[in-house]
């Protein structure tokens, strides 16, 4: 994993040389999150630009690995309808959040 400054990007894997860098201008959470979302390229073998699917498959991998059911629920109670602060309270970036949230939705659960 390589710490560099990354223009219009948070994190990138490149299979070539089999390496994940992180944009070092963004947060310690948001580079957490993005080293899980590069993780997952990283797995599956994927190489330069994919597909929104793809994308949103990488994101909501990196939502599961970060995000415990018990604790987001714990975070929507305390501050409904605050994404921002839903987020900060699981250390985790407000995308993921509504990621989460959308898969929970989608499974038919109710918040």
């Amino acid at each position: 994993m390589v710490f560099t400054p990354l223009e219009n990007h948070a994190g990138a894997y490149v299979k070539d040389v089999n390496t994940i860098f992180i944009n070092q201008c963004l947060t310690g959470v948001e580079q957490v999150c993005a080293l899980l979302h590069e993780l997952y390229h990283a797995r599956n073998g994927h190489d330069g630009h994919q597909s929104p699917k793809i994308e949103s498959e990488a994101d909501l991998t990196a939502a599961r690995q970060l995000i415990s059911l018990p604790e987001f629920l714990l975070a929507v109670q305390l501050y409904p309808d605050n994404v921002f602060a839903v987020a900060e309270h699981l250390n985790v970036t407000p995308d993921l959040v509504r990621v989460f949230r959308e898969d929970l939705t989608r499974k038919g659960g109710t918040l």
